[in-house]
């Protein structure tokens, strides 16, 4: 018997996962009972954008990562601590971003694929993984109240196409999907809802999902006959902060109840602006957030909920940070100088402690390694009676997680520049891809970038190196090509700052190409090939986005080279020897058809210069021959430089009669610059994968190069200031 119990025991798993501890609940303030937090929806778990995610918060700065690590945004389990966290520290409920439609995911808003003016399904919900997957599947989800807010960006995340999809498609899902649900936030009986972006020019033509007051009487009056009361609508500004209420004037006559803030900055200090610093005090953002609260109580167009924003900490200016003992200083003086005198029932009864997870954007409050717990033990220092008591054990510690299964699993496709510096790999199709890692880039008025290439003859262009929209090679069907780099000063494909190559089909190729802080030079095989006609200058940007190699490529590539160095020529040509790769002579070199005509498979002996024959560029240079990078000098056939080409400028939407607006960072072609019009972009600079994706009617694509990205945000901050 003792033998078949110690059999057993022994046969036990060595570890037996525990159950996320209950939360430990203290008794919030009376006066203000709801405490809520912004919750950034999670992206597709499979997608390039979801890992893109947490790979730019661990390459622009690491020690933003969450407690609970890199966790998968659909496990319930890690929800589980989040909401036992935000409890124990006083946040009682979340109010998550609601996507019906995105353009740049399989969930379309506009085209032939749109879901638009059909019925609404959980399979096709765009980013909203956190939601379904783990908060409404959360052990915890009884004690943790939500609310949803309707996200709506035009013209890539729409919520509804006509009146008629409003009212029989979107309102019935949000009524028994979230309003129904017995913890959906509900203050005086009345469901709470939440809308962003839903401002609009009253000048402009009717446009797809817009929130008139036609709209708004039509959600107003469906809620209210399906039982649940009348509900809370609350409408996103925050423009108090440049001290106006312009857009609080046209929600109110829209017929919204309230408004609140989503990331509220400070542009002004004991009135003075600050818009053109890089960064601020945090005692300075402190005294401007006061100013803006107590501009904006003397200035009641529409009641407001108050958000306490303790940093802003992205691609936006002026950077600032409130540390914790200053962001008490904040609750402190919310709660008492200026909640008490919202002109609201509801507004006194609420307030918002920012977002609980804008890593990336740069404002959050969740445990991270760069500030533990602290925030969170602010908000309940100030908010709570601080009678219970937390629990800042990590799920390890209480015999709980890993939540990073995912990724782990997408670690495997990152290199370490002692494997990428001196492996081959092959890529089968196009979208197998590797990832450079350990290799910054950003920042530094020098860069050199290449390695070696064996492309398989292709009839699309390939991109053998990219990354985001700050550097990448091309390869194209021709044996033609070009590298191109953007830096804050010089903008993404700026006309003749590309530097042209040339390559051949099937066998290795030595490409690198060097910028110098005035100009970028493109190499093959150790010999200089073209230099960038116009100047390119600035420092090299996008801390986020991944060096992804191989990404719709086919072929191999070896030895790749990064460095913050400007390689001489004599350098260039000591690495090529350095890291020679040969193509085996059994391998027969590919060469692609660039007319109908039969390239001839032998060459006769031409006296130099007195012939012309039809053939690709990688012809030998003792025959006179039909192509760009040879010329007759003396009898003999010298290379040349291929003229930097010429790229026509992508064609982008444009504001209607006013064509310049663009240029000036108006996305939403209201005739001003405004904070609207980052939020745009902050929307689509996210969804189009931190602006990789390329496309033609990005509306924050101010630059017009098919991108939308930081040099986007540039254009809008250098506009916004002067609009000020």
């Amino acid at each position: 018997m003792w033998l078949l119990i110690l059999s057993i025991f022994l046969a036990l798993p060595k570890q037996i996962k525990a159950a996320v501890p209950a939360p430990s609940l203290p008794t919030a303030d009376t006066n203000i009972p709801h405490v809520g937090a912004f919750y950034m929806p999670g992206l597709p778990s499979d997608s390039l954008i979801s890992a893109a995610s947490w790979r730019g918060i661990e390459n622009f700065d690491s020690s933003r990562k969450p407690l609970l690590g890199y966790f998968d945004v659909d496990n319930p389990e890690a929800m589980d601590w989040e909401i036992k966290w935000a409890l124990e520290n006083g946040i009682n409920f979340f109010i998550f971003d609601w996507y019906r439609c995105s353009d740049v995911t399989t969930t379309m808003c506009t085209g032939d694929d749109s879901v638009l003016g059909q019925p609404i399904t959980l399979d096709k919900l765009a980013y909203t993984n956190s939601l379904h997957k783990s908060f409404l599947r959360s052990s915890f989800k009884d004690q943790m109240k939500f609310a949803i807010m309707l996200t709506n960006h035009q013209p890539q995340t729409l919520t509804f196409s006509d009146k008629n999809d409003l009212r029989n498609h979107l309102l019935p899902f949000i009524i028994n999907n979230y309003l129904k649900q017995p913890n959906y936030l509900k203050i005086n009986n009345r469901p709470v809802i939440f809308f962003f972006g839903t401002y609009f020019d009253p000048a402009t033509p009717p446009n797809l999902s817009r929130y008139d007051s036609e709209a708004i009487q039509i959600i107003r009056t469906s809620i209210t006959a399906s039982g649940l009361g009348n509900p809370y609508l609350l409408a996103e500004d925050r423009y108090f902060t440049a001290r106006k209420n312009e857009r609080a004037q046209f929600f109110k006559d829209t017929g919204y109840d309230l408004t609140f803030s989503y990331w509220p900055v400070v542009y002004s200090v004991n009135g003075k602006s600050v818009s053109g610093e890089k960064t601020i005090s945090e005692d300075q953002a402190l005294t401007g957030m006061k100013e803006s609260y107590d501009w904006l109580k003397n200035n009641q167009v529409l009641p407001f909920i108050a958000n306490a924003n303790p940093m802003a900490n992205g691609v936006n200016q002026p950077l600032w940070t409130l540390s914790p003992p200053k962001y008490e200083q904040l609750i402190t003086y919310l709660k008492s100088s200026i909640i008490p005198n919202i002109n609201s029932d509801l507004g006194k009864k609420v307030i918002i402690t920012d977002a609980w997870n804008e890593y990336g954007e740069g404002h959050w409050i969740a445990p991270t390694h760069k500030y533990n717990f602290d925030y969170l033990k602010s908000i309940r220092k100030i908010l709570t009676h601080q009678n219970n008591v937390p629990d800042y054990r990590l799920p390890a510690e209480s015999n709980n997680g890993p939540y990073d299964s995912q990724y782990q699993n997408f670690l495997k496709k990152v290199k370490t520049p002692s494997q990428y510096q001196a492996e081959i790999y092959t890529f089968p199709h196009s979208q197998n891809y590797l990832i450079a890692g350990d290799t910054p880039t950003s920042h530094s008025q020098q860069f050199s970038f290449g390695g070696w290439f064996n492309p398989s003859v292709s009839q699309k262009d390939l991109f053998p190196l990219k990354k985001g929209t700050s550097f990448q090679f091309v390869l194209k069907q021709n044996g033609t090509g070009h590298c191109v780099l953007a830096t804050d000063k010089t903008t993404w494909y700026s006309p003749n700052t590309a530097a042209s190559l040339r390559f051949t089909f099937g066998q290795w190729n030595h490409l690198l190409c060097v910028y110098d802080g005035s100009k970028l030079t493109s190499y093959l095989n150790g010999n200089q090939v073209a230099t960038s006609t116009a100047p390119v200058s600035g420092f090299t940007i996008d801390p986020y986005s991944d060096i992804l190699i191989g990404k719709d490529f086919t072929g191999s590539i070896g030895k790749l080279y990064f460095s913050k160095k400007a390689l001489s020529a004599s350098e260039v040509k000591t690495l090529y020897q350095n890291t020679l790769i040969t193509t085996p002579t059994s391998t027969p070199t590919k060469t692609p058809t660039l007319t109908p005509t039969k390239i001839p498979t032998a060459i006769p002996t031409l006296n130099p210069c007195s012939a012309t024959i039809k053939r690709p560029l990688n012809c030998p240079c003792e025959i006179r021959i039909q192509c760009a990078s040879l010329t007759c000098v003396s009898g003999k056939c010298v290379p040349t430089s291929i003229p930097t080409p010429t790229l026509p400028p992508s064609p982008c939407t444009q504001c209607p009669g006013k064509t310049s607006a663009k240029s000036k960072g108006d996305a939403d072609c209201s005739g001003t610059t405004t904070l609207n019009d980052f939020s745009i972009w902050r929307s689509e600079f996210i969804s189009s994968n931190l602006g990789i994706l390329n496309k033609n009617n990005w509306r924050s694509d101010y630059n017009c190069d098919g991108k939308t990205n930081l040099i986007d945000a540039s254009i809008w901050r250098v506009n916004f200031i002067k609009s000020l």
